[in-house]
């Protein structure tokens, strides 16, 4: 039998705990919506999966990335689990305006199962708020997936940015 899930992912600067900010960018683009993010940055990536599925390993942008069960609050749910891992815009180049580029999410859960998403974003200078922080502010990414019967990828149904 199928299962359903829900992934819901967000990104936070990790010095301040501060959102990013992401904005609709129509048809202009592989993706109709752009995630702002800084060079030389450092990043929260937290995850929710409900309901629980073991997550077994993260690769973004190519690196394996190490992550750690994040502690839910007493209002999360229990059904869930949760994860968090650093992701980091060392090395990475400034973007020209109508330059975009993605950013590549891989999860590796139990059983062999994966789950590739891009995330399209657009790099601005190390602390550059003006441009940046224009738009609405990032909550979270939520997926909406479903794994079929003797199937080893996750597909998404439904991808929604609030």
């Amino acid at each position: 039998m199928a299962k359903n899930y829900k992934i819901s992912m967000s990104l936070r600067k990790q010095e301040n705990d501060e959102p990013v900010y992401h904005k609709q960018d129509g048809e202009r683009f592989s993706k109709s919506q752009t995630v702002k993010l800084n060079v030389n940055t450092d990043y929260w990536i937290k995850l929710t999966i409900r309901p629980s599925m073991i997550l077994r390993g993260l690769v973004v942008h190519g690196v394996r990335t190490e992550f750690v069960p994040d502690t839910p609050t007493k209002s999360m749910d229990e059904d869930a689990v949760y994860y968090k891992a650093k992701f980091s815009t060392v090395n990475f180049d400034t973007h020209n305006r109508g330059k975009r580029k993605d950013l590549t999410f891989l999860f590796e859960f139990d059983h062999g199962v994966t789950m590739k998403t891009n995330v399209q974003i657009k790099l601005y200078e190390t602390g550059e708020t003006e441009h940046s922080s224009w738009g609405q502010a990032l909550t979270l990414i939520d997926y909406d997936c479903k794994v079929a019967d003797g199937q080893t990828y996750v597909d998404i149904v439904k991808e929604k940015y609030l």
